[in-house]
């Protein structure tokens, strides 16, 4: 199910709640005809992955603070974000690419095999952010998505979440 943001402390309990799973931020406005185009599918994908991932739909008309924050120029704009960081976005109402991301990161945490390498030209940080680099960033995201035996790092923790947050 599609939670509709209500407010940007909806917008933060929702990133913080997530825990390891996906979440998939759908940027939209009531007036965009793409963003109505697409909406079935992101339904579509919210049911298919809820045991796995948040989908959450932020109006920007609505919500201009979270907007600004994600720089948010063109709609619909997704943003796949895991452990706070910000995995990779696009914009468009492609439902075969928006298919295609989901299943790539909506993957169970510890079936995922993520690369410093791979990561780095994705990872994306949010003004303010308490990291220094994307190298940093790219360390922090490989480590949560380790396997929870050999995982020394909590996911959950408010700073490995300070770049998702506004």
């Amino acid at each position: 199910m599609v939670h509709v943001v209500q407010s940007s402390e909806d917008f933060k309990k929702q990133i913080s709640d997530a825990g390891d799973k996906l979440i998939l931020i759908d940027f939209n406005a009531d007036w965009c005809g793409p963003c109505k185009r697409i909406a079935p599918k992101v339904d579509e994908l919210a049911c298919q992955y809820a045991e796995r991932a948040i989908v959450l739909s932020v109006n920007i008309d609505e919500h201009m603070e979270i907007t600004m924050a994600y720089n948010i120029r063109s709609m619909p704009t997704f943003v796949f974000v895991r452990c706070g960081f910000i995995l990779e976005s696009f914009v468009g109402s492609n439902a075969d690419r928006l298919s295609k991301t989901m299943d790539k990161y909506a993957n169970d945490i510890q079936e995922m095999h993520f690369s410093e390498m791979d990561l780095k030209p994705q990872l994306k940080q949010l003004p303010n952010s308490p990291l220094e680099s994307v190298d940093e960033a790219a360390h922090m995201v490989t480590e949560c998505a380790e396997p929870a035996a050999t995982n020394n790092t909590n996911c959950n923790s408010n700073e490995n979440r300070e770049i998702a947050n506004l």
